[in-house]
């Protein structure tokens, strides 16, 4: 509080601390208890793992490990507190962050065909979220007179002045992204002719301009969706790229309402 408001400092009395009545720690305690009334009904089937009991939390064991905790986002890895017979939400707003670090570390990499399955449920995603003319739902092969792109797209989405490629990779390929970008640019580039095909629906899409000419990567935008999880910070290093990288959970988190193209500008 600055000196103009108080005065000079040695007329300022010294402050003391009062310890609040029993009678308000009793009320503070049933005020408590009572929540479990408003969220009992969801709280069966939460994962053990997101519970712990009153006073059972570990404590870190050094300021460095607790200022670590706080930075990542991890200080509280639960959702619930038990006490007695009765659950106690524990911060509700980082609740989502806490469950999906759970099934991230429940899941070290990607099965066999996840890359596939979640370029499919990328753009269903999109497709709730966009226009049906603005977005082509995949996953989808991109095949040019050139050669074949080798990675599934999950969706392209189209503006008034782009065609907005989202490609899910696994996080351990992000060293390849480079090469991936050079690789899909010289397709539209160096193809007469460049379509999407759908192997599910025995499809193909080729996507022209108002002209009739197909999009070269001037025009084009690849946008890379990492398929990592985890809401923890994450550091890397790419090349000087043109495409956009993102996070899933931040690509899920931006597209998160209804939207129009004006998002992905």
């Amino acid at each position: 509080m600055g000196s103009s408001i108080v005065g000079r400092d040695d007329h300022v009395a010294a402050g003391y601390m009062e310890v609040p009545t029993d009678v308000f720690w009793f009320s503070c305690r049933e005020v408590l208890l009572s929540t479990y009334a408003a969220i009992q009904a969801h709280v069966d089937g939460t994962s053990e793992t997101l519970v712990v009991e009153l006073g059972a939390l570990k404590a870190p064991d050094s300021l460095g490990s607790f200022i670590d905790a706080i930075m990542m986002g991890t200080a509280l890895p639960i959702v619930l507190v038990q006490v007695e017979e009765k659950y106690l939400p524990i911060a509700p707003r980082a609740a989502s962050s806490v469950v999906i670090d759970l099934w991230h570390e429940q899941s070290n990499s990607l099965c066999r065909g996840g890359l596939g399955k979640l370029a499919g449920r990328i753009g269903q995603f999109l497709s709730h979220r966009l226009r049906e003319h603005d977005v082509v739902v995949g996953p989808a092969d991109l095949v040019g007179t050139s050669h074949r792109f080798d990675r599934q797209i999950a969706a392209v989405i189209r503006s008034t002045r782009k065609l907005y490629f989202i490609l899910s990779i696994d996080f351990d390929d992000l060293p390849k992204l480079g090469q991936i970008e050079r690789w899909f640019n010289r397709l539209v580039d160096d193809s007469a002719r460049w379509a999407l095909m759908f192997p599910a629906q025995r499809q193909i899409l080729e996507l022209r301009n108002e002209k009739g000419d197909f999009p070269r990567s001037s025009s084009v935008q690849l946008v890379v969706v990492i398929a990592r999880v985890s809401t923890q910070p994450t550091f890397f290093g790419l090349e000087d790229l043109r495409s956009r990288v993102i996070g899933l959970p931040d690509f899920v988190s931006v597209n998160g309402g209804e939207m129009d193209t004006s998002v992905a500008e």
